[in-house]
């Protein structure tokens, strides 16, 4: 697809522009009214994949809307019948930093049905890595910060200067941008699509991450909300603390299962062995000795923390056997089934999508916060000990403001919202549902990640679709088969 160079007007001081959270929250207001004003029609022009892309420019910062400016990249498939056209459903596919198009290019199939009466649009956020030109400016935001373990304050500190170090290499080349890719700020940049798509309210898929936009749009434009579907999503609606409690009890329950089917079934090369001391003790001399994986780059070594991180991968029931056979190799000294197949590296988070989670509020900002937050992640997860606590360690030392932090959410005037979850998130879905008073779950017993967009299972997906086409949800929770039966119960509200 054609893209125009992405321009910053001007180029600031990031430090004369930084809002403390509490002086943003009072421009709210302010950008909030103008919510309704005219907006340029969007210039639709035919790109691949048989979809259509249009560009629509916005500030870098909502505060001062004649500041620097930024292009945001769309692209929709348009409804399949325009005499039952509906209106538009807006989706995210998560990470932060996801870009919505190769999605909506690759996965027209997932959206066929929904296509029936709405336009499927989507965009590439501020932050996407393909915004930027390759050279200096896109190694330097790009520059990734890898999940720590600190234990001590030297360790803590030496972090924090590393992580500091990393976000600057981003910040001397976009001081304003770097400062403007949270969650609030995203959200801003939807009710700015929607305008520009002529849509009376606004209908919104957000998978995972995409959530937190789709809860920071009904924080500011609760009136505007139409529809909103969460799949798989981060509940940002918690505080942090709670979060990380509900995080480190979902994760321990598909390893658990893994380790009970291991246990009994022949099919399981660890079957006669003790399964978690097997894995326990895997973690602990990996954290000694890190293991060597075999993807073509001999420098590429996993500490149980990146062990870890990999296995989630694969605790989905289909591919049970493959994570045994990648712990049986890895305890073996080889721990390429537990790497990262055709990437070889280690898992880490690209400058700004680090800065979106840290200007959201997420990770530490005192190491007795972090402390307790491992002890907490131990005691409830003690299969997967270190990672939850892990990846809370990247904003450790961001010089990124907390301009959107943890906070509930006053859901009087919201419409209620369809909550899609695996037993991989669940218990953070079912916080999320009761905070959106009205709202319904649907769920897969199985440790997918990605209803709708990835695991594309067509009862979730058939729920989804209902509720946007006539805003029913089930009467009560749902649990839907792992594959293709539909499990209907709709009511209308």
């Amino acid at each position: 697809m054609p893209r125009k160079k992405q321009v910053e007007i001007v180029q600031v001081g990031w430090s004369l522009v930084r809002l403390s959270a509490v002086a943003w929250a009072m421009t709210l207001g302010h950008c909030s009214s103008s919510s309704d004003a005219a907006a340029e029609p969007l210039e639709w022009h035919d790109c691949s994949g048989g979809m259509q892309c249009a560009s629509l420019v916005v500030p870098v910062d909502w505060a001062y809307p004649g500041g620097p400016k930024l292009q945001l990249h769309l692209a929709r498939r348009p409804s399949a019948d325009p005499a039952k056209r509906l209106g538009s459903v807006l989706f995210n596919p998560g990470g932060p930093g996801g870009n919505g198009i190769p999605d909506l290019e690759r996965k027209a199939a997932t959206f066929e049905n929904l296509r029936q009466r709405f336009d499927v649009v989507t965009w590439e956020p501020r932050g996407s890595e393909s915004t930027f030109e390759k050279g200096e400016e896109h190694d330097g935001c790009f520059a990734t910060v890898e999940p720590g373990r600190p234990t001590d304050d030297v360790e803590w500190e030496r972090l924090s200067q590393k992580n500091l170090a990393v976000a600057e290499r981003c910040r001397r080349h976009h001081p304003v941008r770097f400062d403007h890719v949270d969650s609030l700020s995203q959200a801003r940049d939807m009710e700015a699509i929607r305008r520009a798509l002529g849509d009376e309210k606004l209908n919104y898929l957000g998978v995972s991450y995409g959530g937190v936009f789709g809860v920071a749009y009904a924080r500011l434009f609760p009136q505007q909300l139409r529809a909103m579907v969460l799949d798989s999503v981060v509940d940002h609606l918690a505080d942090a603390s709670a979060y990380d409690e509900m995080r480190d009890r979902t994760a321990e329950t598909p390893f658990a299962r893994f380790v009970t089917w291991c246990s009994a079934s022949t099919d399981c090369v660890l079957q006669k062995e003790d399964v978690s001391a097997v894995w326990t003790e895997l973690l602990n001399r990996a954290d000694e000795t890190p293991i060597p994986a075999r993807n073509g780059q001999d420098d590429v070594h996993y500490a149980g923390v990146d062990l870890e991180a990999f296995a989630g991968a694969y605790l989905a029931t289909e591919r049970w056997n493959e994570l045994a056979q990648g712990i049986d190799q890895a305890r073996r000294g080889d721990a390429t089934l537990l790497s990262a197949p055709g990437r070889g590296g280690k898992l880490a988070w690209p400058n700004f999508l680090t800065a979106t989670q840290c200007g959201d509020g997420w990770g530490y900002r005192q190491i007795a916060d972090y402390r307790a937050a491992q002890e907490r992640n131990r005691r409830l997860a003690p299969h997967l000990p270190r990672w939850q606590t892990a990846l809370g360690t990247m904003c450790i030392g961001s010089p990124v403001p907390v301009s959107n932090p943890h906070a509930a959410l006053d859901a009087t005037g919201l419409p209620p919202a369809l909550v899609l979850t695996s037993l991989a998130e669940e218990e953070e879905a079912k916080d999320l549902k009761e905070r959106l008073v009205g709202s319904a779950l649907v769920r897969v017993d199985h440790a997918a990640h990605s209803l709708y967009l990835g695991y594309a299972n067509p009862c979730a997906i058939e729920h989804a679709n209902h509720y946007f086409v006539d805003l029913t949800l089930p009467v009560s929770t749902v649990t839907c088969p792992m594959e293709s039966a539909i499990n209907r119960g709709f009511k209308k509200r």
